[in-house]
Order: structure tokens, then C-alpha cells, then sequence
């Protein structure tokens, strides 16, 4: 097997593994909001959560594009010094933006729960996902940062076990003295806190690696002006993401909101190895572009999506023959989003299906 595709398969099974633990978690949160709280609960902290993750696409201003670029470009040339310096000056530019963008959206918290969301329990879930959106920001930075360094461990343990699992843990310990939607939000946060401390170890840790030479000056004009194309993208990605979650909160009701995503974690499992895949094949990309391995890149893809077809059939056939099993673990009122399991993993059977074809032709 080839160095770089090697890597890609080693990276890529750490990643799927901690994903399988990420996915895991979220169901389970899911499962213990529904059965505790009941679907219109979940439906508050998963919207809110939502509402504050689409302002902090804003606040990243689209650094995790240009660090996935620039940083292995940096160690390819072996200008490590450049690499803290883009690091540090990604963190206080998105740092600085995203506590502007929370000031808005805190203040506007009334406006968007109840003339959007016709919904007045969603203002005291908005208003400290809006409080904490630099913290966040701060560690979308920060694991962006890491994987760059194409430290995949270090990824999968702040990202897919400190942050998922340290919120189930909290929101358990919590409940036993508060039974409510606010102890999830207030386990997250802290959950946040602590995936920034781990995170920071690990980014420490990478950066300690690299042999330090004359520094040079990064280039911050470039680095924003190929940053912001990808928060557009990842404006257009997220509403493709999260539009149906948002046009089910406005058009139904939050319990439909809850019940839906009850579902639709479940259908995106193909997306767990797409994304487990795609962490490690990014920067892989990027040195074999600079390279100019076209051939190593097209041999890449096939072999990656030929993975995730093998991987995610079995699942789906699962999921067609007990829905209403699966969608029954959040308890009885999640029945009635079997229908809805059902056809959102038919639009993932067609997703997996077009990948399929455009390695064929």
C-alpha cells in the first residue's frame, strides 16, 4: 500500500472509531433528553445548539479552509515557524469576530425564538449558546489547528470523546439535581471547556515536533482572502445540513423538531465515514497537490469511496427492516418518526450511489 494512501487508512480508522463513539453519544444524549424530557426538550437544546453553530460559521471566518491549506504547504517547505504564527493569528481574528456576532445574536434571542421559531422556551436556550459562541469558536479553531497537523489521535479525542461524552456524563450528574433542558446546555459548555484544555495539550504537543528555522512573515491578506470563499461554502453547507431541522421548527412545532433529529442522527450514519475519511484525506490531498500527484489523488478517491459503500450498506438494511424498533429507544412518542428514518436513509442510499458512479466514470 502506498505511504500517503497508508495514511489515509490508519488516519481514517482512528477518526471512524472515535466517530462510532461521537455518533454513540449523540444518540444516546438523544435517548436520555427523550426519555427524561421528552421530544419537545430535545427539540430546544438540538435547534439552539444549531442557531449557535450557524453564527459560528460567521465567527471562524473560514480558517479551517485556509489552515488545511497553508499549514501542511508550511511543513512540506519545512517553515515551521510559520505554522504557530498562522495558528495564532487564525484564533484572534475568529475570536474577535465571533464575540461581535454573539453580542447580536443574545440580543436579538427574543426575535428569532419567538416571530421565527413562534416559540418563547427557545430565548433561554438562545441566550447561552450566544454567551459561549467564542468559546466555541475558539475550539473549532483549535481542531481545525490539530488536524491540519494531521494529528488524528489528538482530533479524535477532543472531538469525538471529550466533547460528546463528557456532555452525557455532566448531563447525567446534573439531572440528578435539575431535571431540564438547561443542565444539557450547561454540561456542553463545561464539556467545551474541557475539550479546549485537552485540545490545547495535544496542539502543544504537535507544534513540539517541528524544528524551528527562521521565521518568516505569513501572509495575512492571502490567508483571508482564501478563507472567506470557504465560509460561504460552509454557510451553503450547514443550511443544506440543517435547513430541514430549521423549516420543521418553523412549520411544525420544537417537539417535531426533536423528533425529527431523533431520526435523522440515525440516517446520517454514512456520513460518520465520509467525515472519518475526509479528515485525514484533506491534508493528504493538499501534499499530494503540491506534490502534483494527480494520479496518487485519483487512486486515493476510489479506494476511499469504495470504503465507505462496503462499510454503510449493512447498515441500511438494518435500518428498513426494525425503524420503528430503533426510533421506539427514545421512547413512544419517537414512533411516529419511523416514516421519516426510512426515507432519510433512502436519500443516503442515493448519496452513497452517486459516489459509487463518479469513481466508475
Amino acid at each position: 500500500m502506498p505511504k500517503d494512501l497508508h495514511k489515509i487508512y490508519s488516519g481514517s480508522v482512528i477518526v471512524f472509531i472515535g466517530k462510532i463513539i461521537n455518533a454513540g453519544a449523540q444518540y444516546l444524549l438523544i435517548l436520555i433528553l427523550g426519555r427524561f424530557l421528552g421530544p419537545a426538550e430535545v427539540g430546544l437544546f438540538l435547534l439552539g445548539r444549531a442557531i449557535m453553530r450557524f453564527a459560528n460559521i460567521g465567527g471562524t471566518l473560514g480558517f479551517q479552509g485556509s489552515l488545511l491549506k497553508f499549514i501542511p504547504e508550511y511543513l512540506l517547505k519545512k517553515q515551521y515557524d510559520n505554522v504557530p504564527n498562522i495558528i495564532k493569528f487564525a484564533f484572534l481574528s475568529s475570536c474577535s469576530v465571533s464575540l461581535f456576532i454573539a453580542i447580536i445574536l443574545y440580543a436579538t434571542a427574543s426575535v428569532l425564538s419567538v416571530h421565527l421559531f413562534g416559540d418563547q422556551d427557545l430565548i433561554p436556550v438562545i441566550k447561552p449558546f450566544s454567551i459561549s459562541l467564542p468559546l466555541f469558536t475558539f475550539l473549532t479553531i483549535l481542531l481545525a489547528s490539530i488536524r491540519s497537523l494531521r494529528d488524528m489521535f489528538g482530533l479524535s479525542i477532543v472531538q469525538n470523546i471529550i466533547l460528546p461524552v463528557g456532555t452525557i456524563l455532566i448531563t447525567v450528574l446534573l439531572f440528578i439535581y435539575s431535571r431540564n433542558v438547561q443542565s444539557t446546555i450547561i454540561a456542553y459548555l463545561i464539556s467545551v471547556s474541557l475539550s479546549i484544555v485537552v485540545g490545547l495539550h495535544f496542539l502543544k504537543r504537535s507544534l513540539s515536533e517541528k524544528r524551528r528555522e527562521v521565521p518568516n512573515t505569513i501572509p495575512r491578506k492571502n490567508i483571508i482572502s482564501y478563507s472567506i470563499p470557504f465560509m460561504g461554502s460552509g454557510i451553503v453547507g450547514f443550511f443544506l445540513m440543517w435547513m430541514d431541522t430549521f423549516m420543521v421548527g418553523i412549520i411544525k412545532s420544537i417537539e417535531q423538531v426533536g423528533i425529527y433529529n431523533g431520526a435523522a442522527r440515525i440516517a446520517l450514519f454514512s456520513n460518520i465515514i465520509l467525515i472519518s475519511v475526509n479528515s485525514i484525506f484533506g491534508p493528504t490531498i493538499s501534499k499530494l497537490y503540491t506534490k502534483g500527484d494527480l494520479i496518487g489523488i485519483e487512486s486515493a478517491y476510489k479506494t476511499t469511496v469504495r470504503w465507505i459503500i462496503h462499510i454503510s450498506i449493512p447498515f441500511y438494511v438494518c435500518i428498513f427492516m426494525f425503524s420503528k424498533k430503533i426510533m421506539g429507544l427514545y421512547g413512544p412518542q419517537f414512533i411516529q418518526g419511523s416514516s421519516a428514518l426510512i426515507i432519510l436513509s433512502l436519500g443516503q442510499l442515493v448519496n452513497i450511489y452517486l459516489l459509487d458512479q463518479q469513481v466508475i466514470y
